[in-house]
């Protein structure tokens, strides 16, 4: 009950920002679209079941997580005990992290429920000779390709765990299966070109930022208390996080049973990521915490079977406390809409700002020769979305208009997809216009402009006359008049 309270609570209070408008444009053509289709058939179906709203578009998400919480306590329970299945739900009931994904309408709750149910029937091999649990693990492991491309890294970790496990304890009754993997690929060939035409098409060039050796640290911090706290929160939970791990590995030398049900989970939570990042390091950026909250549950393992190592019961007690304390923070920062690190703790993360005001004043007062540009891409598809207008009348009076050769701060090269809808500002005297309506933002939407704003509103200021400002949460809206000889 307290995690269906905690994810419901304000489900459909935002509205929607970016990412989520793309997964209702999606949802409406997933054959179209390269992205791993499983969620977005869902929503398609969902969404004509029970319509488009902030709440309905949101709620399987709730439910997705709300799931992952009981399967992680039975993963916990089965690998551990009780205790370490109990406090790693409380761990992710609590977690901001995950309550942020759960109130989301994105793929990512489905993803962390998908992925605990393929690495409970990988432990269902290794601890029941029946060969169902291989059935399930094939089955889990091509439904989690089809919601995330993440999740290739740990089938490829899995794969090669169960090999090197029963190749060590000399079980070669499980041999016979080990040709069902092959089934995997399979499973995935029909998208296989869908994924890369993606790969391709990031590798060009994406917004997703080199990471380096604090984005890890900065993985660990957000996995636990969310991407709304103070730094100093951040440190002090960085050190209470290493004196859990430096105890739980300490625990584990000394009960060495444990030693393989340790590195099963913990593995599942290190290796992964590692091996996204050295990719990101070597290859192209993909390293994106949101995408990585696939691994985050074998970390709260890592973490409840810590705590519940601890002997002193006022020591267990007071640590168990103060992390409840520090969840509660991250909690109310959430619920609060309060985010005060900078964008390397949360990276490609805003806050969802209004939208709905903006389309009511612009309803108000456009007359129906007016034409409205964009300056920053981060609005747009929302502002589409609220408007309710067709794409080609939408796009017959709005524009993203743009300053050649800048670097956007979406996609990380230089100049804009060639397509009508993307206007130099050389040409805007080719549009017919007596009122131009220019909408500058940013991704933060904190006041501060990216370039190409910045730039646009430099350059209009010299060719038209301003007859009005309107602001809407870091949305700055500026009508300009042509200069009349």
């Amino acid at each position: 009950m307290i995690a269906f309270f905690l994810r419901i609570y304000q489900l459909g209070a935002r509205d929607f920002w970016f990412d989520e408008t793309v997964s209702v444009f999606i949802a409406k053509d997933v054959l179209s679209n390269w992205n791993p289709p499983l969620y977005y058939f869902f929503l398609h179906y969902w969404i004509k079941l029970f319509g488009v709203s902030e709440f309905s578009l949101r709620f399987p998400s709730m439910l997705f997580s709300i799931f992952s919480i009981l399967l992680i306590f039975i993963l916990g329970k089965k690998i551990f005990n009780y205790k370490v299945g109990l406090y790693s739900a409380v761990l992710m009931t609590f977690s901001p992290f995950h309550i942020w994904y759960a109130q989301e309408a994105r793929p990512y709750s489905l993803a962390v429920l998908v992925g605990l149910l393929s690495s409970y029937s990988l432990y269902i091999i290794f601890t029941e000779k029946k060969g169902m649990g291989w059935y399930y693990f094939i089955f889990f492991s091509i439904i989690g390709l089809y919601v995330s491309y993440f999740y290739a890294v740990m089938i490829i970790f899995q794969s090669i765990y169960l090999v090197v496990h029963f190749w060590r304890v000399k079980n070669f009754v499980n041999k016979k299966y080990f040709s069902l993997l092959i089934l995997i690929p399979f499973g995935f060939i029909l998208w296989f070109p869908k994924l890369i035409d993606n790969f391709l098409w990031i590798k060009k060039g994406f917004w997703v930022p080199l990471p380096n050796v604090k984005s890890l640290f900065i993985t660990l911090e957000n996995f636990l208390l969310g991407y709304n706290v103070s730094q100093s929160t951040y440190i002090i939970s960085d050190i209470l996080v290493f004196f859990l791990l430096g105890k739980v590995f300490w625990y584990i030398m000394k009960n060495r049973k444990l030693i393989q049900n340790f590195s099963f989970c913990f593995s599942h939570f290190l290796v992964p990521i590692v091996s996204i990042f050295i990719f990101s390091k070597t290859i192209f950026p993909i390293y994106l915490d949101r995408a990585l909250i696939l691994f985050s549950p074998y970390y709260y393992l890592a973490l409840s079977l810590a705590l519940t190592s601890i002997n002193n019961k006022k020591i267990k007690s007071f640590l168990s406390l103060f992390i409840l304390g520090l969840l509660f923070y991250g909690l109310f920062s959430f619920y609060s809409d309060w985010m005060s690190t900078g964008l390397t703790h949360h990276v490609g993360v805003h806050l969802k700002k209004p939208i709905k005001p903006v389309i009511k004043f612009m309803k108000n007062n456009l007359r129906p020769e007016d034409k409205i540009a964009f300056t920053n891409i981060s609005i747009v598809p929302s502002y589409f979305f609220y408007s309710k207008e067709e794409l080609v009348s939408f796009t017959k009076r709005h524009f993203f208009l743009f300053i050649p050769g800048i670097k956007d701060d979406y996609f990380q090269f230089s100049g804009i997809p060639r397509h009508n809808y993307f206007i130099p500002i050389q040409k805007l005297n080719e549009i017919e216009f007596e009122r131009l309506w220019v909408i500058y933002s940013s991704w933060a939407r904190n006041g501060n402009l990216d370039k190409n704003s910045l730039r646009v509103k430099e350059h209009l200021s010299k060719i038209l006359t301003l007859s009005l400002i309107k602001e809407f949460d870091g949305i700055e809206i500026f009508r300009y008049e042509r200069n009349r000889q």
